[in-house]
């Protein structure tokens, strides 16, 4: 299988896999207002949606356009630990949004001082989400 092929497998296992979580194929096509026999090309891995498209579908999912292409078993591992949800849930917190407004806009703070800020992900086979 060809590289593009993979990415194109990956994609639509991935949109299947969303699909399935969002209650139905139809549901999310009408949400998305995509066309279903499209959309079905996409989940067949036919077709890859136009960049357009693909924004679309990613921002409804609140998920980047890499992430849609990126290997189904880890995909779904992010998925099932509910990664995208708390990560977006952190960004909306007023403690989170306090927390980059000092960094980003405290004048005493020297940009040689600023490291970065990264969030990470640890898969917990204990605790669910």
């Amino acid at each position: 299988m060809n590289h593009l092929a993979g990415e194109n497998a990956a994609l639509a296992a991935n949109l299947r896999t969303l699909c399935d979580r969002h209650g139905s194929v139809a549901a999310v096509c009408r949400k998305l207002n995509v066309n279903r026999q499209q959309f079905n090309k996409y989940l067949s891995g036919a077709h890859v949606p136009s960049s357009a498209n693909l924004r679309t579908i990613a921002n409804f999912f609140g998920l980047s356009v890499p992430i849609l292409f990126s290997n189904p078993e880890e995909f779904r591992t992010l998925i099932d630990g509910n990664f995208f949800h708390a990560m977006s849930t952190a960004r909306h917190l007023p403690e989170f949004v306090n927390f980059l407004s000092n960094i980003v806009f405290d004048s005493t703070v020297q940009d040689s001082e600023i490291l970065g800020v990264y969030d990470r992900y640890q898969f917990s086979s204990i605790y669910k989400g």
